[in-house]
């Protein structure tokens, strides 16, 4: 059965510490759970009754930074998974912080693209849109919902060409660089292509 060989306050967070068996890190526990089980260096303990011990110690602990993160702003399944997975969780805990949260609704990929759509349609197109909703982790279908349920946007190209060019020179330089600025707020050739003329007037 595997040992005990090393418990270690870890640096950044002195109420947990680091659990090495037979020399090599396991797990991180609170303080509290060492404690509480009388933790050792040399005492005996398989991996499955540690990884409970990890489990039961940190589940409460994990959800309700979750929920102090969520009440700041809404964030998509991926972004909890990795905020938890950033600060040393087990699997076994995130998954069952995902459930919990899925049962109360607290995460809705569906929902989420929604408002990040509805809030960020007006600076920005719909490639735009899609690009940093993927690198969020909501899936395409997801996606597609929300993007659909843009209006045009041509008001919003024409204010952001119109407040781009002011004060600059009415040359194809400033053109191009227009053209480049619009492409990169994730606008498409045929969206922008009517509005480069507004620089003209």
């Amino acid at each position: 059965m595997p040992i005990i060989t090393q418990l270690k306050m870890q640096t950044k967070n002195k109420d947990r510490v680091n659990v090495h068996l037979d020399d090599k890190f396991f797990c991180g526990l609170t303080t509290e759970a060492v404690v509480k089980q009388n933790l050792k260096v040399g005492n005996e303990i398989s991996e499955q009754e540690l990884e409970l011990v990890q489990f039961e110690s940190d589940k409460q602990m994990a959800f309700n930074k979750v929920l102090n993160l969520i009440s700041k702003s809404q964030k998509t399944k991926k972004q909890i998974k990795d905020y938890l997975t950033t600060k040393g969780y087990g699997q076994k805990t995130i998954d069952y912080v995902i459930l919990k949260l899925e049962e109360y609704n607290y995460i809705n990929d569906a929902l989420f693209a929604k408002n990040y759509v509805n809030f960020n349609a007006s600076s920005k197109g719909a490639r735009r849109l899609r690009q940093e909703l993927i690198q969020k982790g909501v899936s395409a279908k997801n996606i597609d919902e929300a993007i659909s349920n843009i209006d045009s946007q041509d008001e919003v190209i024409e204010r952001l060409a119109i407040k781009y060019m002011n004060n600059k020179e009415k040359n194809q330089k400033n053109y191009s660089k227009l053209y480049a600025y619009l492409t990169r707020r994730g606008f498409s050739y045929d969206q922008i292509a009517p509005y480069l003329k507004i620089s003209e007037e």
